[in-house]
Order: C-alpha cells, then sequence, then structure tokens
C-alpha cells in the first residue's frame, strides 16, 4: 500500500524547528555547531514522520513516504531575500509593539496578573528566524524511519 506523506509535514517539522531555536536562543549556553543544528532537525522530523505515520496501536499507517525534497519557504517566487524578511516580520508580528489597551488600568492588571505583553524576542532570534524562513532549502534526508521513503526533485 503507498500513502503519499501528509502535505503539512514540513510545516509541522518547520514550526517545531523555529520554537527549539526561539527557546534554545533564550539559555546561556554557547551556539551550536552547523552538525549539532542538523542532527536536532532529524530528531524533530524523526518525531513528526513517527506521529503522523503510527497508528494508536504502534503500527504503521502506511508502507512508503513521499517527501518533496524542497523546504517550504515564505519566499515568493518573484520576491527577494529583503522583502521576504520585511513581509515576514510585519505579518508575524515580529516588532516589540504596545499592547492595543495601555491605559493605566491595562497597565495594573498586566503588573499584578505578571503579563508582559511585550516581551521582546531576541534580535539574533528573529534574524536567524527570518534567514531560515526566507530562503530556499532542501529537506534533510539523514532522519530515521523504518518506512521506506522517497524525495521527489522538481525542477
Amino acid at each position: 500500500m503507498k500513502i503519499a506523506c501528509h502535505p503539512n509535514i514540513a510545516t509541522v517539522a518547520c514550526a517545531a524547528i523555529a520554537i527549539s531555536l526561539f527557546s534554545g536562543c533564550n539559555s546561556p549556553k554557547p551556539r551550536p555547531t552547523e552538525k549539532e543544528v542538523a542532527a536536532a532537525e532529524d530528531e524533530i522530523y524523526e518525531v513528526v514522520v513517527r506521529h503522523i505515520s503510527m497508528s494508536v496501536n504502534g503500527q504503521p499507517r502506511m508502507t512508503q513516504l513521499v517527501f518533496d525534497d524542497a523546504l517550504l519557504t515564505l519566499l515568493e517566487p518573484e520576491g527577494d531575500l529583503e522583502s521576504c524578511k520585511r513581509s515576514t516580520r510585519k505579518r508575524l508580528r515580529l516588532e516589540v509593539e504596545p499592547p492595543p489597551y495601555n491605559s493605566l488600568a491595562d497597565r495594573a492588571y498586566r503588573f499584578f496578573a505578571r503579563e508582559d505583553y511585550a516581551v521582546p524576542i531576541r534580535t539574533d532570534t528573529v534574524q536567524n528566524y527570518l534567514e531560515r524562513a526566507c530562503a530556499p532549502g532542501h529537506l534533510s534526508q539523514t532522519f530515521r524511519t523504518d518506512l521506506h521513503r522517497t524525495f521527489i526533485v522538481r525542477h
């Protein structure tokens, strides 16, 4: 039985990678090497593939996985890297803006509720995300899975 891989696997994997990068950038540890980043990405791919391909009883729901070789990117076909970064930054609201309601009562509520809507994301974290989200690339083919897999290369 052949079943094509779920079309949103790359989106889920990219989101998981971005979240791990965001959370990892706030720690005092040194920056990971490219090899460590690739290993972490492969671990995420493995978990996503296992989640999508296995049924509740642990049996595979398919016998073959088919992936598009290209990563999903936010870069438009006719766009350039800088315009992609600007539009992504704006669309995802990566700039720190004052909350829509910023009266004295709202500030007091946020103070006592310990909620701060203006916690900035580190600049280098945002820059790294924008570079990865707007750059074309290829899906890793080194992640582990017990299922047969095929990668389709589009030209």
